[in-house]
């Protein structure tokens, strides 16, 4: 049965789900998640980064990104640290967690482009923009 929708927010967090359900379990043998993965793989391009500009750049809540941190912290693959305001907490990703991630990166590879030989090139590239676009209507539309 196919879904439908009335609510833009319910269609887009629908179709989030259903495509993070394939990532997650593409890198199922590595246990990791697309969050976690998706979490060193920006740590790791980024180099040292805040822990609230990473929960910016990828909106989620500043709090929700600490629970997520934790994880890969007590793996090993993140370091946290305390920045020069002694409230601001630094992430650094560690030898062992740039290891998994080049390990996860094929895994990440081939789903990544099964989607788009599925849905196709063209429109996997109109998405993309279209969710950039997405997330800015959403944020001019949250209240202050």
């Amino acid at each position: 049965m196919e879904p439908m929708f009335e609510c833009s927010c319910a269609a887009v967090r629908c179709a989030a789900r259903a495509v993070t359900r394939a990532y997650d379990e593409a890198l199922r043998p590595m246990q990791l998640r697309l969050t976690q993965f998706s979490i060193l793989n920006k740590v790791d391009k980024e180099g040292q980064l805040a822990l609230s500009d990473l929960a910016e750049r990828m909106v989620i809540d500043r709090t929700t990104m600490a629970r997520n941190v934790k994880p890969l912290e007590r793996d090993g693959w993140i370091t946290v640290s305390v920045g020069a305001d002694r409230r601001e907490r630094l992430l650094t990703i560690t030898p062992t967690g740039k290891e998994v991630l080049e390990r996860a990166r094929p895994l990440w590879r081939a789903v990544s482009q099964r989607f788009e030989q599925t849905y196709g090139a063209d429109r996997v590239d109109a998405l993309r923009s279209s969710m950039v676009e997405v997330v800015r209507v959403a944020r001019d539309i949250t209240p202050a």
